[in-house]
């Protein structure tokens, strides 16, 4: 956020931050000096109920729409995608010393995050013969002390702890890209879930179900439809 805000000082001006003036920019003011620091705005994101942040993103949809001409026809053509977000554990660091019984044990709980939750990332772009191999069974646990829990986790896919953040986005030629809605889910919620959330919001925010929605394979099953 503070990286944008620098590269954009008329915004930070439109939002209020207390100016430095400074005659060495055009715009006459310091535009870093006159932000708080990074630590700060990461502090604010981290603190900042999501209500405030919904509350936001509902005012520039509104805006958007009143200001967009008509002919451009905002929000009737959406796509939607999500896209996982690591939490900052141990687990997740393959040179970390965790034990692999340990590293993917949903019931134990990583200490650096006590809210994230272990995922699957799944590999949809494998050829047909590496998706015809199934993951062979784990073999005894050796020693006894520490027993190796049997999975059925697939070589092919992916495991993190963490979240899954799912946004839903619409395209306007020569004006941008804007986001309609978001939800932010721990990663063990299939994308699935994320569908009936954000088309609530998109419907609410822009008073119409959009006509057009382009969707990735994820969204296939017959319960979207």
């Amino acid at each position: 956020m503070a990286a944008y805000l620098v590269e954009h000082p008329a915004l930070v001006r439109v939002l209020g931050f207390p100016l430095e003036p400074s005659d060495r920019f055009a715009w006459g003011f310091d535009v870093q000096a006159s932000l708080p620091t990074s630590r700060h705005f990461g502090r604010v994101l981290r603190t900042l109920p999501n209500d405030a942040l919904q509350f936001l993103l509902d005012s520039t949809v509104s805006l958007l729409r009143q200001e967009l001409p008509p002919d451009v026809r905002f929000g009737e053509a959406i796509s939607l995608d999500t896209k996982h977000i690591l939490a900052w554990v141990k687990e997740n660091n393959p040179k970390a010393y965790v034990l692999e019984g340990d590293r993917l044990d949903k019931n134990r709980q990583p200490t650096g995050d006590r809210d994230c939750k272990l995922g699957c990332k799944m590999k949809r772009n494998v050829s047909s013969e590496e998706a015809n191999v199934e993951t062979a069974p784990a073999q005894p646990p050796t020693p006894a002390k520490k027993p190796k829990a049997v999975t059925n986790f697939s070589s092919s896919d992916v495991y993190y702890w963490g979240y899954g953040s799912g946004v839903v986005v619409t395209k306007v030629p020569e004006w941008g890209e804007f986001v309609l809605a978001e939800l932010t889910q721990t990663f063990d919620k299939n994308d699935v879930t994320y569908f009936f959330s954000l088309m609530a919001q998109v419907e609410r925010r822009l008073g119409f179900k959009p006509p057009f929605c382009a969707f990735d394979a994820a969204f296939d099953p017959v319960l979207c439809f």
